[in-house]
């Protein structure tokens, strides 16, 4: 959401309360905005309101926004029909395949080929593990995206990997600007 969609945003969150009967202050609206604003669009929140108004005994969280949404979006059984559809069209052959998460998980159970090589028996194992994966694979996305400064900070040099040995005296030396 921008700067523009603020008010319309207070306005949906301010009827979500009333609704159930909480009332809200300006560092609550505050707060709502700073965790909402980057990841919602406004149409998206205004519905998510609505459904939670329907579903949510008290007054939503975030988190419960965030469920909502995961609900929303393709699951491991989603996946795993679109991946038995793949195989048996043979579509995996020609190089088709499923696309984004789907394909991640798929090349950590081997590849395509190596499914469409199982036997009938072994699919149930199969799309057991594959619902396993997503989950997983769902989790480390959201924490990557909502964390990607920490990600990147992963793939920087260390101090331990300079090229000559850091004398600890050294060190303090600099920080104590002497």
């Amino acid at each position: 959401m921008s700067e523009v969609d603020k008010r319309a945003f207070a306005a949906a969150l301010a009827e979500l309360a009333m609704l159930k009967r909480t009332e809200l202050t300006s560092t609550a609206y505050a707060a709502w905005w700073s965790a909402m604003r980057s990841e919602w669009c406004i149409d998206d929140f205004r519905s998510a309101c609505r459904q939670l108004a329907k579903e949510c005994q008290f007054f939503p969280s975030p988190f419960e926004f965030e469920q909502l949404r995961k609900a929303a979006g393709q699951t491991g059984a989603d996946a795993w029909t679109a991946v038995l559809a793949n195989l048996r069209r043979g579509a995996y052959r020609n190089g088709n395949t499923v696309g984004g998460r789907t394909d991640r998980v798929i090349a950590v159970m081997g590849g395509y080929a190596a499914l469409g090589f199982a036997s009938s028996g072994e699919l149930h194992f199969r799309e057991r593990r594959i619902a396993e994966l997503w989950a997983e694979l769902d989790e480390a996305e959201t924490a990557r995206a909502a964390l990607s400064g920490l990600a990147e900070a992963e793939t920087r040099p260390s101090l331990a990997r300079e090229s000559r040995p850091v004398v600890v005296g050294e060190l303090l030396k600099e920080a104590s600007g002497k």
